[in-house]
């Protein structure tokens, strides 16, 4: 009788512990890292571009289905479709012999569990000036998450961001 209680309470506890560990492993974890950032002017616009790493530390996939940028109380939208940022010619003389693209990232996003994925935004905005803390806002299939990230520290100029990122598209052959 002793025997079979004493037995009930270690399945009970063991059963707890397991119940708080797949928790503890399954919440919502996502974490975003700033890499680098720029601004360039095209066609008189100020153009953002970023560098992004959002890692997803659970166990279960995530789909990311938009980015917001805030800054100051204003908020700025991350467009849902792919724009292309750089585009490399190789050739050989005077022949083309390969194209590499590198594109922002569309939405949604999806990151399997325990995985990073590296993200390219571009963000056009006309009058306003993206320094000092902002917040980025990534809204989820599990809910929303907020970053706040001091971007200064983080700043290329705009030709350095594209030579690092022209050898990104090389090392990994970005179509």
């Amino acid at each position: 009788m002793i025997i079979s209680i004493i037995i009930s309470i270690i399945a009970v506890v063991i059963s707890l512990i397991n119940l708080i560990y797949t928790f503890i492993c399954n919440h919502k974890n996502l974490d975003v890292s700033i890499n680098s950032f720029t601004k360039n002017y095209v066609h008189g616009k100020c153009v953002y571009l970023f560098d992004l790493s959002i890692i997803n530390k659970s166990r279960l996939p995530i789909a990311i289905n938009s980015l917001t940028i805030a800054k100051n109380k204003e908020f700025y939208q991350i467009s849902v479709n792919p724009k292309l940022i750089s585009e490399i010619v190789s050739r050989s003389g005077k022949e083309i012999t390969g194209v590499s693209r590198l594109f922002s990232s569309g939405f949604p996003i999806n990151i399997n569990g325990l995985v990073a994925s590296r993200c390219f935004f571009e963000l056009p905005i006309n009058d306003s000036c993206i320094d000092g803390n902002i917040t980025f806002f990534l809204s989820t299939n599990r809910g929303m998450v907020k970053k706040k990230i001091n971007v200064d520290d983080f700043y290329l100029d705009s030709s350095l961001f594209i030579k690092e990122y022209k050898d990104y598209v090389k090392f990994y052959g970005i179509n």
